[in-house]
């Protein structure tokens, strides 16, 4: 009772000043989330009514009600796209911290919520918004280096590295002084489009800047030199100078153990061994793109029992091997005279990985190198369950090997059987490429 009439004594007051309609406001929360969220309204009360109430009574207690409202609803409001309806308190909390104890500039406001804005668009996959906020920015000159930086993470995760060297070139027009950061993404953007020269001279750059490099820098640097196939002791001496400046990861230990096992020389694996022997006794836990770099370097140098031997031990790590994994050990087991191919593929769909078309092709590749055509069949039926659709190479492939094998009975049974599931689907040029192999012949 105390409460309530508290929090409507200080909403009177302060009323005409914080014109805060709040019980339209709060209506339409309390709607909006139920019908967003789908969730209780146990769950709306507490995630949402509370905060909500000691805002709007320390906002007409203490003022700053319309810059802490809009930022503190906008900050709500994307935690509620983000599904984190729990985060709400924190949020908020946070928020009137930050806007109460040392309220920030007008101009440092701006550019921060541009920049948080900027990368909500870029994780909300709508690149048009973010690039028609990056223009409108630049056309205030309202864009300074963090705004530079998001929007080339933004290109960088639509796939559109290509872009980011012509906006590399307009932010050094404008005379504004890159940090750690732009140069990371920068080197990142030029590394993907593979212009390893642009890269050594941001490395440079940065360098001969007085800037410090970071350890995604040094990560960045060991991706170029394995894309380059540098030798083992180019890779060894940038490690060795990353280890005296930063601490190193997991990833930067990934990115090592990638470039080495892409090093040219006979000695590879046992510098490899090497190099995960001395990550284990630091004290780093191998994630799953760590074990992919050792299982790629067995599986390159055709040592089969390692390869396997490793796959078992990440597993028993409790580490699942991904889509990335199990296609690239699928790979190199496709020669391999063992049964080891087939017994990988039945634990990915035990471990429900769905597979994609490369994995579908080498299992098909596998069965045909062996003349197994009723696993082949079989592998048909498991890519129309998993709904992926063939490429020219993959129909290619099985119309050249059906037609090099005669077709019994049974097999042709086999086929129609097949030939009947996709026709109904959308993938009915396999139906039709499979119509001539199903009589016997």
């Amino acid at each position: 009772f105390f409460f309530f009439f508290f929090f409507f004594f200080c909403l009177v007051a302060k009323w005409k000043n914080s014109r805060l309609y709040f019980p339209k406001m709060l209506s339409s929360t309390f709607v909006g989330l139920a019908i967003r969220r789908q969730v209780s309204v146990r769950s709306l009360a507490l995630s949402c009514i509370w905060p909500r109430l000691s805002l709007t009574v320390s906002m007409c207690l203490f003022g700053h009600s319309r810059s802490v409202w809009s930022s503190g609803r906008s900050n709500s409001d994307r935690v509620m796209n983000s599904g984190n309806v729990g985060d709400w308190r924190s949020v908020l909390r946070t928020e009137i911290k930050r806007k109460w104890t040392s309220p920030p500039a007008e101009s440092q406001s701006h550019q921060g919520q541009s920049v948080d804005l900027v990368a909500e668009l870029a994780r909300m996959r709508n690149l048009d918004k973010a690039q028609s906020l990056f223009n409108d920015l630049l056309s205030k000159n309202k864009a300074d280096a963090s705004i530079f930086c998001a929007m080339m993470t933004v290109l960088s995760r639509h796939s559109r590295a290509k872009e980011i060297p012509k906006l590399w070139e307009q932010m050094i027009g404008m005379k504004i002084a890159p940090t750690v950061a732009i140069y990371n993404t920068a080197m990142g953007a030029f590394l993907r489009i593979k212009q390893f020269q642009r890269v050594e001279q941001l490395w440079t750059h940065m360098k001969e800047a007085g800037l410090s490099p970071s350890v995604v820098s040094y990560t960045i640097r060991l991706d170029m030199l394995g894309e380059q196939r540098k030798s083992p002791d180019e890779i060894i001496q940038c490690l060795m100078e990353m280890r005296q400046s930063v601490p190193m990861n997991v990833i930067s230990w990934t990115s090592f153990l990638t470039s080495l096992s892409k090093a040219p020389g006979p000695d590879t694996v046992q510098m490899v061994e090497a190099a995960w022997a001395q990550m284990r006794s630091s004290g780093i836990v191998p994630s799953c793109r760590t074990y992919t770099a050792l299982l790629r370097v067995y599986g390159s140098h055709k040592q089969y029992d390692k390869l396997k031997s490793i796959l078992e031990q990440m597993t028993a790590s409790g580490l699942t091997p991904d889509l990335i994994t199990y296609s690239m050990v699928l790979s190199a087991l496709l020669y391999s005279n063992t049964e080891d191919g087939p017994e990988v593929y039945t634990q990915m769909k035990a471990n429900r990985v769905v597979p994609d078309i490369k994995v579908f092709s080498t299992m098909f590749a596998l069965f045909r190198h062996r003349n197994r055509p009723v696993s082949a069949i079989e592998l048909l039926q498991d890519m129309h369950e998993a709904r992926v659709e063939p490429d020219a190479r993959f129909l290619k492939a099985v119309s050249s090997y059906f037609a090099s094998i005669p077709v019994t009975p049974e097999l042709a049974q086999k086929l129609d059987n097949v030939r009947q599931l996709y026709a109904g689907s959308s993938q009915s040029q396999v139906a039709t490429l499979l119509e001539p192999f199903c009589i016997v012949r």
